[in-house]
Formats: structure tokens, C-alpha cells, sequence
């Protein structure tokens, strides 16, 4: 499994993940909340919840003006034997990439937050415009 996401000119991105369990849910993580921005006075932003597993700079290697679409493998942060679990995926630029390519207001910046589930449910889903 992965999680892909959509870069365009960041230079660089930190990615932070981190394993979760139902207890460790709050509506006011980034992840249940409609808003893309974010500064770092907000509570969340210095401890997320659950276990930090990865917290390193990216380098994105994409070309300017030109969008890029960057996997993330989860493979590794899952529980060993069974490959399911719960993690809780932060993106954000770095301060030079955003610097680099906008202004220099990082006190609101672009963020990416999910909340994964990775089960061993398989679902399919159908839709029919017809009548029933």
C-alpha cells in the first residue's frame, strides 16, 4: 500500500508519520478538519498523536510549474505480520521550499493530513443512474 499526494514546485516536503489507535482520535487534528493551512502555535502541530515513525525532509526532484504525484510506501509503518494499521500522515513544505517559490509567510502554510485505515476489507462499489 501507499499513500500518493500531489506536489507542485516544493522543492522539498517533510513527511511525518505516525501510528495511531481509535483512542488516540480529537477533532481538532488536521486530518478531521476542512482547512489546508496551518501554523505552528496550534496545539497538534509539535505532538501528534501515537507513535512517530518517520519525520524526515523529502527532496521532491520536480520541475517548475510542473505537477508531480510522489507515493509514499506504508508497507513499513503497518504492523509487521499482518500489514493492517492505522497511521496518521503530515506533509507540509520546508521553509526553503516554500521560500524558494512563494512568500515568506510560514506561519500559514499548505499542509496535506490524513488519517489511514489499512484493513483487510475489500469493498467494491457500484453506481447505476438507473431507476430501481
Amino acid at each position: 500500500p501507499f499513500y500518493p499526494f500531489m506536489v507542485y514546485n516544493y522543492s522539498e516536503v517533510t513527511l511525518r508519520i505516525h501510528r495511531v489507535k481509535p483512542e488516540h482520535y480529537h477533532p481538532n487534528l488536521p486530518c478531521f478538519n476542512s482547512y489546508s493551512y496551518t501554523y505552528e502555535g496550534e496545539e497538534w502541530y509539535n505532538k501528534l498523536p501515537g507513535e512517530e515513525l518517520l519525520n524526515e525532509v523529502v527532496q521532491t526532484n520536480c520541475e517548475r510549474d510542473e505537477p508531480k504525484e510522489i507515493r509514499v510506501p506504508l508497507k513499513a509503518y503497518l504492523t509487521k505480520n499482518s500489514g493492517v494499521g492505522q497511521l496518521i500522515v503530515l506533509i507540509e513544505p520546508t521553509k526553503k521550499a516554500l521560500k524558494e517559490c512563494q512568500d515568506n509567510n510560514w506561519q500559514y502554510r499548505q499542509i496535506i493530513s490524513v488519517w489511514l485505515q489499512c484493513t483487510r476489507l475489500a469493498v467494491d462499489v457500484f453506481v447505476s443512474s438507473g431507476t430501481y
